[in-house]
């Protein structure tokens, strides 16, 4: 969307868009914890109403296979990364949806 505002020259879109998506740094110290995020939820597969949840036998899996331990601070963390990831995918795919209407 930012590159067609910007190739129609509506700068006053274009702003807006750029504003939209500024984000403050990534903290680098997460970085292990992200990391584990996109391993789980590059394994989860999807269901026949698109993508699940990461689950509690998902997470236990994963911490005896790669010996990691998580602190349940770490652990809601986790799911809340998981939430908001599906909370996007489930907002993508109603545009997408409203647009081929």
């Amino acid at each position: 969307m930012l590159e067609r505002a910007e190739r129609k020259g509506d700068t006053a879109r274009a702003a807006a868009l750029s504003e939209e998506l500024k984000q403050p740094p990534f903290p680098l110290a997460l970085n292990y914890l992200w990391r584990s995020f996109i391993r789980l939820r590059g394994r989860k597969g999807c269901g026949f109403s698109g993508a699940e949840p990461i689950t509690w036998p998902e997470i236990d899996a994963y911490t005896r296979q790669t010996r990691t331990s998580f602190a349940p601070w770490e652990i809601e963390l986790l799911e809340e990364l998981d939430g908001l990831y599906l909370e996007v995918l489930a907002r993508v795919k109603k545009s997408s949806e409203g647009a081929q209407s």
